[in-house]
C-alpha cells in the first residue's frame, strides 16, 4: 500500500472513531435531558391533578360547612332470585342533615332497576330519576336526622350480582 493509502486509511479510522466517542458522548446527555422531560411532565400532570384535588376538596368542604349530610347508618337489605336473574333490595339511610337547605338529596341509584317505593321517615314521598341519579324530595325541612327507604327490583347491569347467577 502507499502511504497516501495508508495515511487516508488512518485518517478515515480517526474521524470514524472521533464520530463515534461524539455520538456517545453525546447520547448520555441526551438521554438525561428525556429524563429529566419526562419527569417534569409527571411532575406536572401530578400538579394538575393535585390541583383537581384541592379543589375538590375545598368543594366538600365548602358543603361540609354550609350544611352537609352525615351517613349515620345503611339497612340494607337484598334478596336474590338466580332463576330469573333479579334482586329486590330494600335500603334504608339514616342521615344526619346538619343544616342541609335543599329540597331535595340525591343518591346514587343505577337506571336499570324498577323502584317499587320510597319513603322518608315511613311517609311516601316525591322522586325523580335521571341516569343513576334517584333525586328524593323532602316536605319537612325542619327535621335534623331521616330515614330513607328505597324498596327497589330489577336485573342487574354489572357483574357485581351477575356473579351470583352463574348456572352451574
Amino acid at each position: 500500500m502507499h502511504i497516501k493509502t495508508k495515511t487516508l486509511i488512518l485518517i478515515l479510522a480517526a474521524f470514524l472513531l472521533a464520530i463515534s466517542i461524539t455520538i456517545i458522548l453525546l447520547i448520555k446527555p441526551v438521554t438525561k435531558i428525556v429524563s429529566a422531560a419526562k419527569q417534569q411532565t409527571e411532575f406536572v400532570e401530578q400538579g394538575i391533578k393535585a390541583v383537581e384535588v384541592k379543589e375538590e376538596l375545598k368543594e366538600a368542604v365548602a358543603k361540609k360547612e354550609s350544611g352537609g349530610i352525615d351517613v349515620l347508618h345503611y339497612g340494607i337489605s337484598i334478596n336474590l332470585f338466580p332463576i330469573q336473574k333479579k334482586i329486590k333490595g330494600d335500603v334504608t339511610i339514616n342521615m344526619k342533615l346538619g343544616g342541609w337547605e335543599s329540597d331535595k338529596i340525591d343518591l346514587d341509584f343505577y337506571d336499570n332497576l324498577k323502584i317499587d317505593n320510597v319513603l322518608i321517615d315511613s311517609k311516601k314521598v316525591k322522586y325523580d330519576r335521571s341516569e343513576k341519579i334517584l333525586s328524593v324530595f323532602r316536605n319537612d325541612k325542619l327535621k335534623d336526622t331521616i330515614n330513607i327507604r328505597v324498596v327497589y327490583e330489577g336485573t342487574t347491569k354489572t357483574q357485581t350480582f351477575g356473579s351470583a347467577f352463574v348456572n352451574y
